[in-house]
């Protein structure tokens, strides 16, 4: 039982977290703003610079992985090729 979730207790804080930060943005743009309305506190501009900002890391950051996975694969199957004798080699055997 010590590994179970009550998902009562879980269901009951999570909501109640959120509903208690419900009016986080809504203050910020005064009386009769939208809640939770990110264009009443930022400006169209601000929001698609962060927003393409944040998109090109995080292409950034799959090319990485995918680099590194490559790198990776690339490196084991060049370490498990047969060695090729050379004749000076087979002569000392």
């Amino acid at each position: 039982m010590g590994g179970t979730i009550n998902w009562g207790i879980f269901k009951r804080h999570f909501w109640g977290e959120l509903l208690r930060h419900q009016h986080f943005m809504s203050g910020y743009a005064g009386a009769g703003a939208a809640v939770n309305d990110p264009f009443a506190i930022w400006s169209r501009e601000t929001l698609a610079r962060v927003s393409n900002r944040l998109t090109m890391t995080l292409m950034g950051i799959l090319l990485c992985a995918v680099m590194a996975l490559y790198l990776a694969a690339s490196s084991i199957e060049v370490h498990q090729r047969p060695v090729a004798k050379s004749e000076n080699q087979l002569r000392i055997v």
